[in-house]
């Protein structure tokens, strides 16, 4: 009877798992950290891996740079930040080199450290493209090489988004222009 029973729920386990189908791709990106509240032309560039998985109703990015591990997650028409739901804010459509991009600013409350609250801009098509720390001003370009044009435009509030809860309120700007090689 026992053997009868492990043998049914190795079928059904072996037949859930046929009707998964699961796509990884794996991009190695750039990004670039910064601060607004420095005079310094200061940056620093990190060299990330972003994996990009897709079953069927779950879509989701896991970004690694210097010590960090953030992950990406849209399910069930929800979209989460290292397991933690967003709050979305506002949809903007911008156009990059021919190309329509929607993207969306979300509200990220880090429930365990206040200081750790922040806006992340995602792309539905391409996963995070920008996330401004509300606390200390500091700035995280995801991909420079295709999104330097955009990323200038939402530091620099170019774009038109509805502004969020704790807003930043800068006397001045300080984007650091970035060639990018």
């Amino acid at each position: 009877m026992r053997y009868i029973i492990y043998g049914i729920s190795f079928l059904t386990l072996f037949l859930s798992c046929k009707n998964v189908n699961l796509k990884t791709t794996t991009t190695n990106i750039e990004i670039r950290v910064f601060n607004f509240s420095t005079n310094s032309d200061r940056y620093e560039l990190f060299n990330s891996e972003m994996i990009e998985n897709e079953k069927n109703n779950e879509h989701y990015y896991v970004y690694k740079f210097d010590r960090h591990i953030d992950t990406l997650r849209y399910f069930d028409n929800n979209v989460y930040f290292n397991s933690q739901i967003l709050k979305k804010i506002d949809t903007q459509e911008l156009v990059d080199n021919g190309k329509p991009l929607t993207i969306s600013k979300y509200y990220f409350e880090n429930k365990k450290n206040y200081k750790g609250d922040r806006y992340i801009f995602i792309c539905n098509e391409e996963g995070i493209v920008f996330i401004e720390s509300l606390n200390s001003g500091t700035m995280i370009e995801f991909d420079v090489k295709k999104f330097s044009k955009i990323h200038k435009k939402i530091a620099l509030k170019k774009v038109g988004f509805k502004d969020g809860p704790f807003e930043l309120q800068y006397a001045k700007r300080n984007y650091k222009d970035f060639k990018y090689n």
